[in-house]
């Protein structure tokens, strides 16, 4: 095994060897561009070229070229394109292609801003106009415009950047037609504050077949969740994603649970996503660049999940100086750092760090005060009273991010990434049940709960010529994860001998993973790719109950894919993107052929339909596990043998969106049927038997059946001058199927939420930045476990007899936010408030324990009423919860 992984790795590395040596000089041009809008035919010239492209999407929006160009020059094409145009253009000195309007090239203005000697471009400059004060920001290449509309009644631009001085430039003393270039000087004094009038839009616009996606530059505008913004929750705002869990981060999509989504990080595989028991994600913001989510046909390079992706990519910016920010807060603190090393050459650094032990904090108390609202499952008995004795818990966590990116020339680019996240708990605590007959019982518990994730990348991409590029990714992800319960269950009768029950999990998960994507032209409209992934799991897994293991394995599998993908009629009216993926599963023996399409028509200006139809497998899967305690845990575990199949599903969707000036109706209905669902749970429940016996003497099953989710998900959104807003609805039903459960029944699925509803408003007041969410969701199914005794277990009860659900779910979020100036550094101050109304939600009802009742009269104990009592408590999730985020940028 070991000799094919590094002959794996040693061909991968030969591949990479060969991109690097694989270069060209590029050609004349020679494009068709048949009934092609212009904007494309320029997207496609800066992707061919590598040109760099600046314009107005405005002034070139409804013009269309009809035009064949063979062995032209890049000046001659560009001109051949603009041909009967009212545009004009100019191609400077470093290059650059500058596009405007014809009927005013004295009035109007574009420019590029530069630093003092000239080199390196300033992105996310301000530019203001005085008196009007109306701004912008410069682009990626430092590029900003004004046309001659707005320049009317202006007399001068002002620009800015923290740590420079601010340059002023009077419009009278500029000449028509001069190359304008804004070259600013480095400066410690303090900068001048100036109100900038245009925003960053808060949702980007949608690929063929999606909807749009969330912004990753809004986070810090809207309330922050309980330890700053968040990426993962700021996604759950979209339709179809769960956003009714205040002790989950992951991504819940159209009723899958967030392990059949796939995580990457730079490529890396992330396979724990949380901190703090789900409260908040382990993905620092600070990091973040760019993102994309796929909830319906994923492109063909993704595969071993069954419900959506989210490819992340950290910070790849080539900054000229070292930029950087900070935010402390209560919980925790973070940092990102960005630093130029050399030519070409930038590391990112990002960094967060609990603040000491966080069960100090009064985050955590409140979730442990919301484990004492207790009540009793009735049962056939009285009431009870359980009281919860909280000890000394102990309770850490951290995350670091680090990226090295080198642009070795315009045609290749490496970088490297690691990522590392650790969480550590440890906490002891009792339960003491006050009966109204006889004296308390009480249990003690000593409980330790650790995960950690970490991981690293090479990635490499290459322009290997105008119509060939290509991409290679080389990643290590390891998890582990440990818990262990020790309880005991102290008699309060002489003689009466204590019960002691042990539980454990430990689980460890790593992955190597090699892929290498080609992307090639091969027409004007039409993208093929094709390419090969090798994936290899190594897995160990060991659940105890005592001394007896109820579920283990140590297993390597690998998953060898190929795949292609073509993109047809990008630009055109319809449009249709075809995939396959073929993937052989080694251990298995098995080959999974998984289809993909995604098609788009503009029936008009501004309608669109679009539809979408995927199949796809999944072999590492997450099981649940509910412990004799009630407590639920999960852990991962590899498809093997026909008790734990391989998850298949048939995903399904039929959609429109309508888009007029700023905003914006989205429309899908979607089906999802996936076969291969798997529960691993106890027949009866209790710690009845003691000493480490095994339960009701039956012990645990695994359950294997089908799973229907139907829905439909609204997006409404509206971006204005101050601020954005949207609207968001899920309509869905989700259920599952078990031939030994519930007499074969379908019966509501955990993540069966059939309303949800997000409301999002963003707005300015004068210097501050207001932000308010509200999330109303129908209460989950769970399963009543008074309802199950001796003679009647999940086999035989109906699930309308097993079944209830959770009072629905309501959450109204509030933020508040100012920006401050100060010796060339930007501080801003964050207050939140989640949850302002304090409304009581409920994550579960858990039992924590299911003793036989005393001996009600002669023979043995409880023999003349052999059924459990089942105590529990209601889980109460996240009151009202303040924050305050104090951030340092520089």
């Amino acid at each position: 095994m070991i000799i094919r992984i590094q002959a794996a790795v040693a061909a991968v590395f030969m591949l990479l060897f060969l991109q690097l040596n694989v270069m060209g000089q590029a050609p004349l041009v020679s494009e068709n561009f048949s009934e092609t809008s212009l904007e494309s035919a320029l997207k496609q010239m800066q992707k061919n070229y590598g040109l760099s492209i600046a314009y107005d999407p405005l002034a070139i929006s409804g013009l269309t070229v009809d035009l064949r160009i063979r062995n032209k020059s890049v000046n001659e094409s560009i001109g051949l394109l603009l041909e009967g145009t009212a545009l004009q253009y100019k191609l400077d000195s470093q290059g650059n292609i500058l596009i405007r309007k014809g009927d005013f090239p004295a009035q109007g203005i574009i420019a590029q801003v530069l630093d003092q000697g000239g080199e390196q471009a300033i992105t996310s400059a301000a530019v203001v106009l005085l008196p009007s004060q109306l701004g912008t920001y410069t682009n990626d290449r430092g590029f900003f415009e004004f046309s001659s509309e707005e320049l009317k009644g202006s007399t001068e631009i002002w620009v800015q950047y923290l740590g420079y001085r601010t340059e002023k430039i009077k419009l009278s003393d500029l000449s028509p037609l001069e190359e304008l270039k804004v070259n600013l000087q480095k400066d410690k004094l303090k900068l001048s504050t100036v109100t900038v009038c245009a925003k960053v839009p808060s949702l980007q616009t949608a690929e063929l077949g999606d909807r749009p996606m969330i912004n990753a530059r809004i986070l810090d505008r809207l309330p922050h969740f309980a330890n700053g913004p968040d990426l993962l929750r700021t996604i759950q705002l979209l339709p179809g994603i769960n956003n009714t869990d205040d002790l989950s981060s992951g991504l819940e999509i159209r009723g899958s649970s967030s392990a059949q989504s796939l995580y990457l990080l730079d490529g890396i595989r992330l396979y724990k996503t949380d901190h703090f028991f789900g409260i908040f994600s382990n993905i620092n913001e600070k990091i973040v660049e760019d993102m994309d989510l796929y909830m319906n046909a994923f492109p063909a390079e993704y595969g071993g999940k069954t419900a959506g992706v989210l490819s992340i990519t950290s910070n790849t910016s080539q900054p000229s100086k070292i930029t950087g920010s900070i935010d402390l807060s209560p919980l925790s603190n973070s940092a990102g750092l960005h630093l130029p090393i050399g030519k070409n050459v930038n590391l990112s650094l990002g960094m967060r760090r609990s603040n000491g032990n966080v069960a100090n904090n009064k985050l955590y108390q409140t979730l442990t005060n919301n484990e004492q609202e207790i009540a009793k499952v009735q049962s056939g008995n009285d009431n009870a009273e359980v009281e919860l004795f909280q000890q000394a818990p102990n309770y850490r966590f951290n995350d670091q991010n680090a990226k090295l990116t080198w642009q070795i020339n315009n045609n290749n680019k490496v970088a490297v990434s690691a990522f590392a996240s650790v969480d550590e708990f440890n906490n002891d605590f009792s339960y003491e049940i006050d009966k109204d007959q006889g004296p308390p019982l009480r249990q003690d518990f000593r409980e330790s709960y650790d995960w950690k994730n970490q991981g690293i990348s090479l990635l490499h991409q290459a322009e290997l010529s105008q119509f060939w590029n290509s991409d290679l990714t080389l990643a290590f992800s390891d998890f582990g994860e440990q818990q262990e319960l020790d309880a005991i269950l102290r008699r309060p009768n002489p003689g009466d001998q204590d019960q002691e029950f042990q539980d454990s999990y430990k689980g460890a998960l790593s992955s190597l993973e090699a892929n290498w994507k080609n992307s090639f032209a091969i027409a004007e409209t039409s993208l093929l790719s094709v390419g090969a992934n090798f994936l290899q799991y190594d897995s160990k897994l060991e659940l105890r109950q005592g001394q007896e293991v109820t579920l283990g394995q140590e297993l390597v599998m690998t998953e060898n894919s190929l795949y292609s993908q073509l993109n047809l009629g990008e630009g055109k009216a319809f449009s249709l993107q075809l995939g396959l993926r073929g993937t052989w599963i080694g251990k298995r023996s098995k080959v999974c052929v998984s289809p993909r399409i995604k098609a788009g028509y503009e029936a008009t200006k501004h309608l669109s339909l679009k539809a979408a139809f995927g199949r796809y497998y999944q072999v590492l899967r997450e099981l649940y596990y509910e412990d004799r305690f009630g407590r639920s845990m999960n852990f991962w575990v590899l498809s093997e043998g026909n008790d734990i199949p391989v998850l298949e599903s048939y995903n399904s969707m039929l959609g429109l969106s309508y888009k007029k000036d700023k905003w914006l109706f989205d429309l899908e209905f979607y089906r999802k049927d996936i076969d291969g669902i798997v529960e691993f749970a106890l027949e009866k429940p209790g710690a009845v038997g003691g000493n480490n016996q095994s339960q009701n003497g039956d012990g645990f099953k695994i359950y294997s059946g089908t799973g229907k989710t139907i829905g439909m998900d609204i997006l409404w959104y509206r971006e204005c001058n101050k601020g954005s807003s949207w609207f968001s609805y899920t309509l869905s039903k989700s259920e599952n199927r078990f031939r030994e459960i519930a007499r074969n029944d379908p019966f509501p699925a955990q993540n069966d939420r059939r309303h949800q509803l997000n409301v999002v408003q963003m707005f300015e007041l004068g210097q501050w930045q207001i932000s308010g969410t509200y999330v109303f969701g129908s209460g989950r199914p769970y399963s009543d476990l008074s309802r199950l005794s001796k003679d009647r277990d999940r086999k035989d009860l109906r699930s309308e007899d097993r079944i209830k659900r959770l009072p629905n779910y309501h959450r109204v979020d509030l933020g508040l936010e100012r920006k401050f100036e100060l010796d060339g550094m930007e501080l801003s101050v964050n207050l939140s408030i989640f949850n302002l109304l304090d409304y009581n939600n409920v994550k579960y009802v858990q039992f924590i324990s299911s003793v036989a009742p005393p001996n009600n009269g002669g023979g043995s104990q409880g023999q003349n009423n052999p059924k459990p009592e089942v105590y529990g408590t209601e889980v109460s999730m996240l009151g009202r919860t303040p924050n305050l985020t104090i951030g340092i940028g520089f």
